[in-house]
């Protein structure tokens, strides 16, 4: 329960924040509980934490992060699907809203993509059985940061051809890295654990997942903020937002690459 607290407060509380910030106004209720949410969520997790710490059956055991490899893939792996989840956002909304394609063109341009994505994650695996975890993981990376860099440079501007292009290289590493990130996380982790280690990378997932839709449509959101939606002040905001997003989706990226370099060199 106090895990489960501790996400959902973590999440609504960002999405308060950007509901007050998009609002430009907010009474004291409404800042209280924008301000409370995440302070909450924060004290839930701490106190799970000292729960399972405590406890001689935890919901979790949390000394599988002690795993300097399992620890590095899981950061990996979450932010991996963080930038997932927030491309499958940012890129139709934007060539919806800024460029003014229809949703179907929108969605048959991110079409190849997922099945690249797709199709490369068993590749990966097979590369993974022949020459090991470094080749597929960092290559993978390798891609998908100069992918998600791509974007944030020149996402937004470009046609909706190249637009797609780029979208493409960014699923092909990810297919390359992603099931290869969590698989050479758990094999590294002691074979009673990996209930634990298991649960711990579903729960982060779906976690990254949550938060990367709710930061993304906050970044969006917020420069939409007070326009008449399919006028130019509108289109221009959301490029704006886009591309503010975007950015984010790069760092985060280059956190993917450290962490994989870690993962793996904790192992080398």
């Amino acid at each position: 329960m106090l895990l489960a607290l501790g996400l959902v407060g973590l999440v609504l509380g960002i999405e308060r924040i950007g509901a007050l910030v998009s609002s430009g106004s907010a009474g004291a209720a409404a800042l209280a509980v924008a301000i409370g949410l995440p302070f909450v969520g924060l004290v839930c997790l701490a106190l799970f934490v000292r729960a399972a710490n405590r406890s001689e059956h935890p919901l979790i055991h949390l000394n599988v992060l002690r795993d300097g490899t399992y620890a590095w893939s899981l950061v990996a792996f979450a932010c991996l699907q963080f930038i997932t989840l927030g491309l499958g956002y940012v890129l139709p909304t934007y060539a919806q809203m800024a460029m003014g394609h229809t949703s179907l063109v929108a969605g048959l341009a991110v079409l190849p993509a997922a099945v690249v994505g797709a199709a490369f994650a068993p590749l990966g695996g097979v590369i993974l059985d022949h020459v090991g975890a470094r080749v597929p993981i960092m290559t993978g990376a390798v891609v998908a940061l100069v992918a998600a860099v791509l974007l944030a440079l020149f996402g937004v501007g470009v046609n909706l051809f190249l637009l797609a292009a780029m979208y493409l290289l960014f699923m092909l590493g990810f297919g390359l890295a992603f099931a290869n990130t969590q698989t050479h996380g758990m094999a590294h982790v002691a074979q009673h654990l990996t209930p634990d280690a298991t649960a711990m990378m579903n729960t982060c997932q779906q976690f990254a997942g949550a938060l990367s839709m709710t930061v993304l449509s906050t970044i969006v959101a917020v420069r939409q903020s007070g326009l008449t939606s399919g006028t130019a002040a509108f289109q221009h905001g959301t490029r704006s937002g886009s591309a503010g997003g975007l950015a984010v989706l790069a760092a985060v990226a280059v956190v993917v690459l450290v962490a994989e370099h870690m993962g793996l060199k904790k192992r080398d």
